[in-house]
C-alpha cells in the first residue's frame, strides 16, 4: 500500500465536505468510514478504497430519476 492510497482527516475533509471533528465523532460512534492507526501512534489513515465504498452507495445517478 502506497502513501497515495491513504488520506489524512484532513484531506478526507477537503474531499467530503465533514469537518475533521465530524470524521472523529464518526470515529468514536464506530460508523464509517473505515480508518487506521497505526500502533503506538496518534495518526488516523484512511484507505482511499474504504472512502470510495463509503461514498459510492449514497451517490445518485441522474438516470435513476428517469
Amino acid at each position: 500500500m502506497s502513501a497515495k492510497e491513504l488520506l489524512t482527516p484532513q484531506e478526507l475533509s477537503a474531499l467530503t465536505g465533514l469537518s475533521v471533528r465530524t470524521l472523529a465523532d464518526r470515529r468514536y460512534r464506530g460508523l464509517p468510514p473505515a480508518y487506521l492507526k497505526p500502533a503506538n501512534s496518534r495518526i488516523v489513515l484512511y484507505r482511499q478504497t474504504d472512502v470510495v465504498t463509503w461514498i459510492n452507495p449514497t451517490a445518485k445517478d441522474n438516470n435513476d430519476e428517469k
